[in-house]
């Protein structure tokens, strides 16, 4: 299953520049990155606690999430114009 993610900053934008996948997933996640470079990924719980925090992602990269308990989290993308993609990740 593919979750497409959808930017909330700029409507110029494609929806589908971002993509993350498996979702739900259990030991890791990829991005793809359709026409980004390099992004920033945050990760929050669902109590608003940051839980992962990396820069200079690049096209295809795979996020560990090994350790994160069961259930539903917010994934926040930046790119280097300062664009936001928010996306929930389910962690089974």
């Amino acid at each position: 299953m593919i979750l497409r993610v959808f930017l909330f900053q700029k409507e110029n934008l494609n929806r589908s520049s971002i993509k993350i996948f498996p979702n739900p997933a259990r030991e890791s996640f990829s991005l793809k990155l359709n026409n980004i470079d390099k992004v920033s990924v945050k990760i929050y719980n669902y109590l608003g606690k940051l839980v992962f925090d990396k820069k200079n992602i690049v096209d295809n990269s795979e996020i560990n999430i090994n350790g994160f308990s069961k259930g539903i989290y917010l994934v926040k993308v930046i790119d280097n114009n300062q664009d936001t993609y928010l996306s929930k990740l389910i962690v089974e």
